[in-house]
């Protein structure tokens, strides 16, 4: 065709068969004979063609397709080279994010931003779990920035990655075997959930949603997995060695920590500057219910309401026993009305709990306060204690936050006043 680039190859074949016919055809016509000028002329143009033929099928061809053979293996081999190297890279970059994490928190960036910057088009995000059972409680969106503020879940979703701790890809939330979580994303979505194994528990999944039917391509969903292995096996390495040189007093009742330890996280949280929420849990006419069941019944609601705490709050949610019949839990990065929701969900999973019937049923108020609302550790405590107060005296068994009053009490009694306890904090002002 007219504009269309010679082939090279082609063209040499061409020349050498013209130039075999013309060679044939100057012997014939110089050794004289007998045939016509036309015939010696076609019988040339034969066997040129002949041979162009046999030199194109034979020797010329075979040698082309070697070649683009050996181009294509080698341009495969140099992909593969240039996909080895970037991983390579990836992975010592990985590395480096890992070690430089101090805390879980940072230690979770890390899947946020590689969900981030593997699956920028797509809604990524980390899911909490308790670390038993297979069902996510908490959300926590993955940005370009980092992760965001963590969001509770208005009810716990069953995670198909949790329950068998591989990665799960579904191509619909349509789809019968979807997990529930997937509603959150309010359409229909294709979705990947890679588990973040932390030794014989979990964390939770790194969760990926798109269009439906778009999946993640295989490089991306292995480079996924092995971020969550490396940060799970970080966070394993991190808890041994707190619970190694962790000197700080466990509670002999709930083997929770004492409170001589929330000065020392206090301080930390306060030095993030990112912000956190404190709740104070007091179970309701605790005295009376010794009273009535006596002290080893007493001891195991303590140990209940522990249970149900540490099972129901993130890995990342510092819970320890206040004094007598109180908690607190601090809630990193967290705000207050978020704070709010997860202690709602502790006492929806104490009345689970408790419908077994192992323990008398018992109630619990919750105050809370974010740290924005007070400048030392007393002055925290203090707003969480009349929080509770308030509550209790609008009947108790319900979460208040201080300085929200309930919609049914205009304003607590003056027989309701704070009279907080003794602090176990010695300085009195933030570090």
């Amino acid at each position: 065709m007219l504009g269309e680039p010679l082939n090279p190859t082609r063209t040499a074949v061409v020349a050498l068969g013209a130039v075999s016919a013309c060679t044939v055809a100057v012997a014939v016509l110089g050794f004289g004979t007998s045939a016509s000028l036309p015939v010696v002329l076609l019988f040339a143009s034969a066997l040129g063609a002949s041979v162009s033929a046999v030199t194109h099928f034979g020797l010329v061809r075979p040698l082309v397709t070697d070649l683009a053979s050996s181009r294509t293996a080698h341009q495969g081999t140099q992909q593969r080279l240039e996909v080895a190297t970037t991983r390579r890279a990836f992975l010592e970059q990985l590395d480096l994010a890992i070690d430089r994490a101090e805390t879980e928190d940072e230690a979770v960036e890390v899947i946020g931003r590689a969900l981030s910057s593997f699956l920028p088009e797509r809604d990524n995000a980390v899911l909490l779990a308790p670390p038993t059972g297979s069902r996510v409680t908490w959300s926590i969106a993955a940005l370009e920035d980092g992760l965001d503020v963590p969001v509770i879940f208005d009810e716990p979703h069953a995670c198909g990655a949790l329950a068998n701790r591989v990665s799960v890809r579904a191509s619909s939330s349509d789809n019968p075997d979807a997990c529930a979580h997937l509603i959150s994303h309010g359409w229909e979505v294709s979705s990947l959930c890679v588990p973040i194994l932390v030794g014989a528990r979990h964390l939770g999944v790194a969760h990926s949603g798109g269009p439906a039917g778009d999946l993640p391509d295989d490089e991306a969903i292995r480079l996924i997995e092995v971020v969550c292995r490396r940060v799970g096996h970080h966070i394993s390495a991190m808890r041994s060695a707190r619970t190694l040189h962790d000197a700080s007093p466990r509670d002999e009742v709930t083997h929770l920590p004492k409170s001589e330890r929330l000065s020392g996280d206090l301080h930390r949280l306060r030095s993030t500057d990112t912000g956190f929420a404190l709740a104070l849990c007091d179970l309701d006419e605790f005295r009376h219910y010794n009273d009535c069941h006596g002290a080893d019944l007493g001891d195991r609601a303590l140990r209940t309401f522990a249970e149900v705490l540490t099972r129901t709050l993130r890995p990342s949610d510092i819970i320890a026993r206040y004094d007598d019949d109180r908690f607190v839990c601090l809630f990193p990065s967290t705000s207050a009305q978020h704070a709010v929701a997860a202690m709602e969900r502790v006492r929806e999973s104490l009345v689970l709990h408790l419908a077994l019937g192992e323990v008398a049923p018992f109630r619990a108020s919750v105050g809370i306060v974010g740290s924005e609302e007070a400048t030392t550790p007393e002055a925290l405590l203090e707003l969480a204690e009349m929080a509770i107060d308030l509550a209790k005296a609008n009947g108790g068994n319900r979460v208040v936050v201080s300085g929200v009053t309930p919609p049914s009490v205009s304003s607590p009694s003056p027989a309701a006043s704070p009279s907080p306890t003794a602090s176990p904090f010695s300085d009195n002002e933030w570090s």
